[in-house]
């Protein structure tokens, strides 16, 4: 066991921390004194990058292997002693039309960002209970709130994360920990590489979807790292929020992310005002 973490410093477990944002949340810890958990599914390349350093734990972690999960958070907690910030980060996007996505591919998507998302807070909460403290981040994506063509499976999985954050935080919060979900938007990192993003392989099999999948495609690969969003600083955004008294219980990322919400908002309030009369007319007294 490695000597437990002095007063103010903070140890970290970040999922997915092999490169993208995950990578830019291991180095902003770091750059602000804390200790690092960091794992991948492979951690070998985190383990060449931080050999002899004695503030990262470089772990191998599939998500989607619950058994391995609960090793890591053990081993975590004996490492550094308490883990203080669990960053969910680790995910990937499944892009395709509902029509051309098996059922399969549903499943596995919601494995990663939803049962493995779990699976790890569920390895860590008893350590910060343990602590009476603790803070989840929980990253989600502007995709939890506005869904749209192509992201049948990416949306739904998106829309669970933002929804289960709020239950969680009911439950914990009276124990000390805190849960804060990150809704990002778009943001230079490998989200849209064939490493973060898998598509469904039936995708343009269906002809009268054919020319608006061939659009939607191109469009949505031509803008990969050419996205407005610094990973970096939405990293030290992190770490600011981590050392925060009273934190934003939901954190849009990016300028873009709150036109998106804004604009949702004032749909919904159109739509609740266009239809009020039929959503009031269900009251009433019961009769036979």
């Amino acid at each position: 066991m490695t000597a437990p973490a002095p007063a103010g410093q903070r140890v970290w477990f970040v999922t997915g921390a092999a490169r993208g944002l995950g990578a830019h949340v291991v180095e902003a810890a770091r750059a602000a004194g804390d200790r690092v958990v960091a794992t991948s599914r492979d951690a070998t390349g985190l383990r060449e990058r931080y050999s002899g350093s004695s503030e990262v734990l470089p772990l191998d972690l599939d998500i989607t292997d619950h058994a391995q999960v609960r090793a890591c958070a053990q081993r975590a907690a004996a490492h550094f002693g308490r883990v203080d910030v669990l960053v969910n980060n680790a995910g990937y996007g499944h892009i395709g039309l509902f029509e051309e996505t098996s059922i399969d591919e549903y499943r596995a998507q919601f494995e990663t960002n939803v049962f493995g998302t779990f699976a790890v807070t569920q390895a860590v909460l008893p350590v910060m209970r343990r602590q009476a403290s603790g803070m989840v981040m929980n990253i989600s994506s502007y995709a939890g709130f506005v869904a749209g063509f192509g992201r049948s499976a990416y949306n739904p999985s998106k829309f669970a994360i933002e929804g289960w954050s709020e239950a969680l935080r009911a439950e914990v919060e009276p124990l000390g920990i805190t849960v804060v979900c990150v809704s990002p938007g778009f943001f230079r990192t490998d989200i849209w590489d064939a490493s973060s993003m898998r598509y469904s392989a039936a995708a343009g099999s269906v002809e009268d979807y054919a020319e608006a999948w061939s659009s939607f495609r191109e469009a949505h690969e031509s803008l990969n790292h050419s996205q407005n969003g610094d990973p970096a600083k939405l990293a030290q955004l992190l770490v600011r929020v981590s050392r925060m008294d009273d934190p934003p219980r939901s954190l849009l990322a990016g300028a873009e992310t709150v036109a998106k919400y804004e604009a949702l908002l004032q749909a919904k309030m159109e739509n609740l005002h266009r239809w009020r009369e039929l959503t009031e007319s269900t009251e009433g007294q019961w009769t036979d």
